[in-house]
């Protein structure tokens, strides 16, 4: 059969299977690609939002011209979002992911994946203090540390410690405060350079659902530090 025969079902199942950006970095380009075979294809991807709402690839999205960042994410509607990728540039391209993506959208944001260069308190402290309804999975990281997005003066948690949904966790440079009942939820932690022994300790007295914990410290540990309190998981 030809594949422009095939069944309306079978089809949206080809393209969602084209919408890993985490995986595969070109989904959004192969995606408009789709979009112009055919009318039928064509009609059938524009009427399916929550495809568009997968492809937020930062690096592939800074390729396209204005008109272009702004129709792809039109074409989103509501649905979730997954925004994934590199932002090292400044300017309008940095402010446009940041400001029309990530903070206006950011109740929707579904999985979140983001290196980014020299991060900063204005511009990531209002987004990460608000409630995350719809995360799943948040992964945060720069290539400085430790990353200066909270004030030091005042504990702050994460998500204004409301993030139902989120199961994994993985910032490299930026301690995860995160509430206790997130913690409760969590399937998946990952910390690098940003705490201490006596804090990932504190954290897995809480994360009884944990599955997997990997933690990068830096400096030296007392591992047998009498204080340090005991964490008992599940097998």
């Amino acid at each position: 059969m030809n594949s422009l025969q095939l069944p309306s079902d079978i089809i949206l199942d080809v393209f969602f299977l084209n919408t890993n950006i985490f995986l595969e970095r070109n989904c959004l380009r192969t995606t408009i690609a789709c979009s112009q075979v055919c009318t039928s294809w064509r009609s059938l991807l524009l009427s399916t939002i929550s495809i568009w709402g997968r492809l937020l690839h930062v690096g592939e999205l800074l390729r396209m011209n204005d008109t272009g960042k702004r129709e792809i994410l039109a074409r989103t509607g509501n649905s979730p979002l997954w925004v994934a990728g590199m932002l090292v540039r400044s300017g309008n391209d940095r402010d446009f992911i940041i400001h029309y993506i990530i903070n206006a959208n950011w109740a929707r944001i579904e999985h979140f994946h983001l290196f980014i260069a020299k991060p900063t308190k204005i511009e990531f402290e209002p987004i990460l203090q608000r409630p995350a309804p719809s995360l799943r999975s948040f992964d945060f990281s720069s290539h400085r540390w430790p990353l200066a997005i909270f004030g030091s003066t005042q504990k702050r948690l994460l998500f204004f410690g409301q993030a139902p949904l989120l199961r994994v966790v993985a910032v490299d440079g930026l301690e995860p405060a995160l509430s206790t009942l997130c913690l409760r939820r969590l399937r998946q932690l990952s910390i690098s350079h940003s705490t201490s022994v006596l804090k990932v300790l504190t954290w897995l007295q809480s994360a009884l659902l944990l599955e997997s914990l990997e933690v990068c410290l830096g400096g030296s540990v007392m591992l047998d530090d009498p204080t340090l309190p005991t964490a008992v998981l599940p097998i």
